[in-house]
């Protein structure tokens, strides 16, 4: 995956969020607004969505953190957005969502570790 953008209010949320998916082989950048010139999820709070209302127009690249208000999570189905977590979620919950729409999209996420390097000869 060449690029996360993150735009979260909440400064430790977004560090621990970067700590894992940087564990995982993914280019992490702290976003004031969204790019939608580069590639690869952007992933946004409810505040970050009340500011760039067009982040709703790119659902297949968006993982929102949200509440869990029927209401709000309607408004957001309605908008084709798939991905979402609640607030009250893990950032590891939000890292397999980002994963899982990196697999749905058939880009590679993860870099392979030495462990799970296969060699082949060509003897």
């Amino acid at each position: 995956m060449s690029l996360v953008q993150l735009l979260l209010q909440t400064e430790s949320y977004a560090r621990d969020l970067t700590a894992l998916l940087n564990r995982e082989g993914c280019n992490v950048v702290r976003a004031t607004a969204p790019d939608y010139s580069r590639p690869g999820p952007i992933v946004a709070d409810r505040r970050a969505l009340e500011r760039f209302p067009e982040l709703l127009e790119h659902p297949d690249r968006v993982v929102l953190i949200a509440p869990n208000d029927p209401n709000y999570l309607s408004l957001l189905w309605r908008h084709n957005v798939r991905s979402v977590v609640f607030d009250t979620d893990s950032p590891s919950t939000v890292m397999l969502a980002i994963l899982g729409m990196a697999i749905g999209q058939g880009v590679p996420a993860m870099r392979p570790h030495k462990s799970n390097l296969v060699v082949l000869s060509s003897r």
